[in-house]
C-alpha cells in the first residue's frame, strides 16, 4: 500500500515545496484561545492506514507514519531515531484552523527539502532557522465523550482560486497578499485567516481532503519519547 505522510508531516513536505496557493504568515495569528478545539492526545494515523495499534513506533511496515499528539503540538519520528516536536495551535469556533509552526526559509523551502530527505531516511533535520506559520482547515468527523476530536479531514487554507497555469501568481482573497514570489500568500491578521478558511470550506473538494484518526493512547515507551522532546504542558 502507499505509505501516507501524517497530517503534520505534510505541512513540512508540501506547503512550500511545490504545492502553491497556501496561506502562511511570518508571525503567529492563533494564540492560546479560550474554547479552542482539542485533538485527543495519543497516536494519530492516516485514516486509510491498516494498523492494528500494536506496532512499535519504529515499525513502518503496513502502517502510515504515526504522530504523537500532545499538549501544544505533535511529536514526529523522522526517521524513528530522530523525534522532533512541532508546535500546533487550533482556533476556537468554526471553521477550525490549525496553525503549524515551521522552521526554515519560507521562500526557498530549504527546510522542506531537508525534511523530504528525512522522510527518505537520508538525513536528520538541521538547526532551526526563523519560524514561519502554515495554516490548514480541520473538519471534525468524530469526537469522544469529552468533546475532543478523534477523526478529521484536512486541507491547506487556500489563498483564493487555483491559478490556471503553474507560472501564474495567486489571486489572494481580501485580507491576504501574495508572497514575494506569487506562489503562496500571507495573512496578517485573523480576519484574513478566517476569510481564507471560509473560502476553503466552500471550494476545496471534500473527496480530495486527507483523513486522519486517533488510534490509541501512547504506550509507556512512546510516552518516554514524548517526555524527552516536547515542552512541558502549561497546566503542569
Amino acid at each position: 500500500m502507499r505509505r501516507s505522510l501524517s497530517l503534520f508531516a505534510m505541512v513540512l513536505a508540501l506547503a512550500v515545496g511545490g504545492c502553491g496557493n497556501v496561506v502562511m504568515s511570518d508571525a503567529p495569528l492563533i494564540g492560546a484561545e479560550s474554547g479552542a478545539a482539542v485533538l485527543r492526545p495519543g497516536v494519530w494515523i492516516n485514516a486509510d492506514a491498516e494498523c492494528s495499534g500494536a506496532e512499535p513506533p519504529t515499525d513502518r511496515s503496513g502502517c502510515s507514519q504515526p504522530v504523537f499528539v500532545v499538549a501544544g503540538g505533535v511529536v514526529t519520528l523522522n526517521p524513528p531515531e530522530t523525534p522532533s516536536f512541532q508546535p500546533i495551535r487550533l482556533s476556537a469556533g468554526r471553521p477550525i484552523v490549525a496553525q503549524a509552526e515551521v522552521h526554515g526559509d519560507r521562500l526557498t523551502g530549504r527546510a522542506l527539502d531537508d525534511f523530504a530527505r528525512v522522510q527518505q531516511g537520508k538525513t536528520a533535520v538541521g538547526p532551526a532557522d526563523r519560524p514561519f506559520f502554515v495554516y490548514l482547515l480541520l473538519e471534525p468527523e468524530a469526537r469522544d465523550d469529552q468533546g475532543r476530536i478523534v477523526a478529521l479531514r484536512s486541507a491547506f487554507l487556500a489563498c483564493g482560486p487555483d491559478p490556471r497555469d503553474a507560472d501564474q501568481s495567486v489571486r489572494p482573497l481580501p485580507g491576504l497578499r501574495a508572497d514575494e514570489e506569487g506562489h503562496n500568500c500571507l495573512a496578517v491578521d485573523q480576519a484574513g485567516l478566517m476569510t481564507a478558511a471560509r473560502y476553503t470550506v466552500r471550494h476545496r473538494a471534500k473527496p480530495g481532503m486527507d483523513h486522519y484518526r486517533w488510534l490509541r493512547n501512547l504506550s509507556p515507551a512512546e510516552a518516554a519519547i514524548v517526555a524527552e522532546i516536547s515542552p512541558p504542558s502549561p497546566n503542569r
